[in-house]
């Protein structure tokens, strides 16, 4: 039973596969051959060898059974096929290789890995667009802040409003105006401005100071505004804030401000009057009543009707 099989065995791998002469030193292969195939000999006794090597073998050389074949033949019916079979890889192992490739060795580097990922025109496409996204956001919070500081510098600039929609956001107005004694800023003595002494006439208060522009711009509507009341019985009190003496007179020589000015260098009186920016403007009836406040620069149209309101 066994020398049965091994003879099978022995014959299918001979009539199917083709290999290089194997023999030992001084074994030669069969005349015409130029390929031949070495085996141990078979167990099983002489009787058993005898038997396998009648129907596969031709011959005996150094303890080795050798196959003689038809070489052109053979390789024309079972190795040009076979080779072309190994050379084709078959769909498992072509599966395999892909999988294989898609998967970065464990000994590959974090940078060889994200190169193996991103490819290098898609890494440049990526830092290109990551570099136009910043530069958009910079250039927005630039303006943001470019925004928000000139907001912050001028506070009261561009805020002037009618007198009804300012009174609304004051609530001093309907409340009597906080009395001050202050100095007059003048290059001569001259005495102070008492408001509880103007009881009885109708006041305008107007907070400014000489570095503020919006100031400058109201200043001559301010003047022409007081020689044109002042027969009427109206006083018109500017009150410099937290401003030096020199560059408050330098400021009414400028502009030739003539109605009375007072400084409050310490910023008291404009903190009683909540004022929160220059200019601001107050209006006070004969009874010493605030009717209104106007925030930023004057305008004649606003003088105008704030003026009729506390002349009654």
């Amino acid at each position: 039973m066994l020398a049965k099989t091994l003879e099978l065995l022995i014959c299918s791998f001979a009539r199917t596969e083709i290999h290089s002469y194997l023999g030992v030193q001084g074994a030669k292969p069969p005349a015409g051959a130029r390929g031949v195939l070495a085996h141990p000999l078979p167990p099983g006794g002489p009787q058993a060898r005898k038997k396998i090597m009648s129907r596969c073998w031709t011959r005996t050389v150094d303890g080795h059974i050798v196959v003689n074949y038809n070489p052109k033949k053979h390789i024309e019916s079972k190795v040009v096929p076979a080779i072309k079979r190994e050379r084709e890889p078959s769909p498992l192992q072509k599966a395999t290789r892909v999988e294989v490739e898609e998967q970065p060795s464990e000994e590959a580097s974090p940078g060889e890995i994200v190169t193996e990922l991103f490819p290098r025109g898609s890494k440049k496409r990526n830092h290109k667009r990551r570099t136009i996204v910043l530069i958009v956001a910079i250039l927005l919070n630039a303006g943001l802040l470019a925004f928000l500081g000139s907001e912050l510098l001028t506070p009261a600039q561009n805020q002037s409003h009618s007198g009804s929609k300012q009174s609304s956001s004051s609530p001093l107005v309907g409340h009597p105006a906080p009395d001050f004694t202050l100095a007059m800023l003048s290059a001569n003595p001259r005495p102070a401005i008492h408001l509880a002494s103007l009881q009885g006439k109708p006041v305008m208060l107007n907070f400014w100071a000489s570095w503020c522009d919006p100031c400058k711009q109201e200043a001559q509507l301010l003047e022409s505004t007081w020689r044109r009341v002042q027969s009427r019985g109206i006083v018109l009190i500017g009150i410099d804030f937290e401003d030096g003496q020199s560059a408050g007179l330098g400021f009414l020589h400028t502009y030739g401000i003539t109605y009375p000015t007072v400084i409050d260098a310490s910023g008291s009186v404009a903190i009683n009057y909540g004022v929160t920016g220059v200019p601001e403007t107050f209006f006070i009836d004969r009874h010493g009543i605030i009717t209104s406040k106007v925030i930023g620069q004057l305008t004649a149209q606003t003088v105008q009707s704030n003026l009729r309101s506390i002349a009654c």
